[in-house]
């Protein structure tokens, strides 16, 4: 009789901690996003984006404190450099560049594995994805 009282105390206690876990926990995601990044895709449904014949590369480094690094290099010329702060509140995303002006928009953000998904907010229209990658400069 004991020996069956643990075993369901212990079977209630391993569904209530189960129960208590959130996927979409913001310190979860927070340290997900933590980490250096290169921008592999973007899609951009409602407007017109052309870069002429140039490839664009993007780097960004977010670090835990909420400081990020940006890398930008517009086909063979020289990568531009950009920080600042960022923050997430539950999975949006926003930032502000070192001279404290704000990002153009806030992004609705997801980690699954190696790739980070960041959708313009609140209208859904352009979304980034990033692989995960180190930086090479």
């Amino acid at each position: 009789m004991m020996k069956r009282t643990v075993l369901i105390f212990a079977a209630a206690l391993l569904v209530f901690g189960l129960a208590g876990c959130n996927k979409n926990n913001p310190d979860d995601l927070a340290a997900k996003i933590v980490g250096q990044w290169e921008l592999a895709g973007a899609e951009f449904p409602t407007k017109s984006v052309t870069v002429g014949d140039e490839v664009l590369t993007v780097y960004v480094d977010f670090q835990a404190g909420g400081v990020f690094t940006l890398y930008q290099q517009l086909g063979e010329g020289r990568f531009e450099v950009f920080d600042g702060s960022w923050s997430l509140a539950g999975d949006l995303l926003s930032g502000r560049y070192s001279d404290n002006s704000a990002w153009a928009s806030d992004y609705q953000v997801s980690v699954e594995g190696d790739v980070l998904t960041m959708t313009v907010s609140p209208d859904g229209t352009d979304v980034y994805r990033y692989q995960r990658s180190t930086i090479p400069l």
